[in-house]
């Protein structure tokens, strides 16, 4: 089954959101992913661009995130920095297809519950 993704948040409130559930200081965060607070501070204020690839993965692991949680932190990373989510891709250009498709969905202008009637489709088959 998939969770269809939406968050309101940043990148930054939502990094700090999970920090603080898992009751986790900036010291103990940075410390976990060799990294100093100040690098923690400024990716919660938003002053820096969200991680990626790696410390994104560190991060990721520090805070003991659980696959949805984590899929939504890349997700914002990626929105944030106007790139595909990590893992994404080598499968979106493998192929023509998808790009053909997406522009034929712009191109109609499918909003939010058309690509979620989609999603549907493609589940169930």
């Amino acid at each position: 089954m998939w969770v269809v993704i939406s968050l309101s948040q940043s990148f930054a409130s939502q990094l700090r959101d999970y920090r603080n559930e898992k009751k986790l200081t900036q010291d103990d965060l940075a410390r976990a992913i060799d990294r100093n607070k100040m690098s923690i501070s400024m990716f919660e204020r938003g002053t820096n661009a969200p991680p990626r690839g790696e410390l994104l993965e560190k991060i990721i692991a520090a805070l003991s995130l659980s696959e949805s949680e984590a899929d939504n932190l890349r997700y914002l990373s990626a929105k944030e920095r106007n790139e595909l989510p990590n893992g994404l891709e080598d499968y979106f250009f493998s192929t023509e297809v998808i790009m053909t498709f997406i522009k034929a969905a712009k191109s109609i202008g499918l909003k939010e519950e058309g690509w979620i009637s989609l999603l549907k489709q493609i589940c169930e088959e």
